[in-house]
């Protein structure tokens, strides 16, 4: 388990085959604490305050892994690019191509900032002026790696298990991240604990990467957790987008920030200005339930065990599951509907991780699995250097509960 007992602890975090460390290494105001397992080191931030004080904080305890890694957002670009036009193209065109596309990247990102400012909440805005002040960055340059999101598409797994199909009935979420691990930006991994001074806020985690401000995946003090899939639209109709409303990224965070059941999450989705098309996880202790939602602009569906095969002929209905994998919706692909029916009514945390991610080999850049009821949470990122993928590397383990109960009197919220 994991305990924060002082500032300077060092803690054992027990998971499938590993032992790690937990330590506080530095403080401004607020606490950046190492989780190691051997040469491996998650940094995981503490911030309390107004969104600028969360930002300011977030700037001066990560400020070098912020600069390299918006820097590293150009080169994954610039080599991506790289990769597909040396396929097809002459090398003395290369360069001015890849002079181009930085110069469209760029432009891309304002537009998008421009297009979806007035629709998002002002405490990021000022969150990215606090850190831009503690780092010493340029304002916009941390802008432009907050619209980053926005603009990409990965493919991801989520998977539900409650009631029936769990070993003790808990609600349990995958949330698989499938990207690029050989993406320059995913070298540096954080997770960000809040502790926010603004109404109606409750204390949160993002698990997210260094300068990219909004979530990837986030979870609660009151028991929710949220993660999301591209929604990749197989014809034009099926689905409107638009860049006109709030970006995905952030529009998860505010559900860890301000909500801690499903209805009023998804009552609050139903009010959003949405822009493009996604599915997202949703899971909750006070419902003990999971629910996948899938949205765009002028469409939101809600799924759980009932509908969750989008009508799809080649998968079926599992009673206290809901699932949607790596691939393209609706998918034939009969992975995790067979590995769910095998282990029916004796799913828990470990079989999430060990069989429905690593056999489907989903969460290349991220793999987290929550069990709600218990606050555990048990996760894992890429490796960039070795470019190990998630789901092949042991996983971390985090006790919610003592998370944000220990860290929050330390912060004297």
């Amino acid at each position: 388990f994991v305990f924060f007992f002082n500032d300077t602890a060092t803690t054992e975090i027990y998971t499938r085959s590993i032992v790690g460390s937990v330590r506080c290494v530095q403080e401004t105001d607020g606490r950046l604490y190492h989780m190691k397992n051997k040469d491996e080191i998650i940094k995981i931030i503490t911030v309390k305050g107004t969104a600028y004080d969360e930002g300011k904080a977030i700037g001066e305890l990560i400020k070098e892994d912020i600069k390299e890694n918006l820097g590293n957002l150009m080169i994954s670009v610039r080599e991506k690019v790289k990769f597909f036009a040396k396929k097809y193209l002459p090398e003395f065109i290369i360069n001015p191509i890849l002079w181009l596309v930085e110069k469209l990247f760029y432009w891309a990102l304002n537009v998008t900032w421009i297009i979806t400012k007035d629709y998002t909440p002002k405490r990021y805005f000022e969150e990215i002026r606090g850190m831009a002040e503690g780092s010493g960055i340029p304002y916009m340059d941390l802008v432009r790696a907050a619209m980053f999101p926005e603009l990409i598409k990965a493919a991801c797994s989520l998977v539900g298990a409650w009631g029936s199909a769990t070993e003790d009935h808990n609600a349990l979420f995958l949330r698989a991240l499938d990207w690029e691990v050989d993406m320059a930006i995913t070298k540096y991994p954080v997770i960000t604990v809040y502790f926010s001074s603004e109404e109606g806020s409750i204390p949160f985690a993002s698990l997210g990467y260094a300068g990219l401000v909004g979530t990837f995946t986030a979870v609660n003090a009151k028991g929710l957790a949220v993660g999301e899939k591209y929604w990749y639209r197989r014809t034009e109709q099926e689905a409107t987008t638009t860049r006109a409303g709030k970006p995905w990224n952030f529009v998860m965070r505010d559900m860890a920030q301000f909500d801690d059941n499903i209805a009023t999450a998804i009552n609050k989705l139903n009010m959003t200005k949405r822009t493009c098309s996604i599915h997202l996880g949703i899971v909750s202790s006070k419902d003990n339930e999971y629910r996948g939602v899938r949205y765009s602009y002028d469409h939101l569906k809600v799924y759980s065990d009932k509908n969750s095969t989008h009508t799809d002929p080649r998968q079926s209905l599992i009673e206290g599951a809901s699932y949607w994998d790596k691939h393209t919706q609706p998918s034939g692909n009969t992975c995790l509907s067979t590995l769910i029916k095998q282990k029916h009514g004796h799913i828990d945390a470990k079989f999430m991780y060990e069989h429905l991610a690593a056999r489907h080999q989903t969460g290349n850049c991220q793999a987290v699995v929550f069990d709600m009821k218990k606050m555990e949470m048990y996760f894992a990122y890429s490796s960039y250097s070795t470019q190990t993928m998630a789901y092949d590397k042991p996983m971390f383990f985090l006790d919610l509960k003592k998370l944000f109960e220990q860290m929050k009197p330390q912060l004297n919220i």
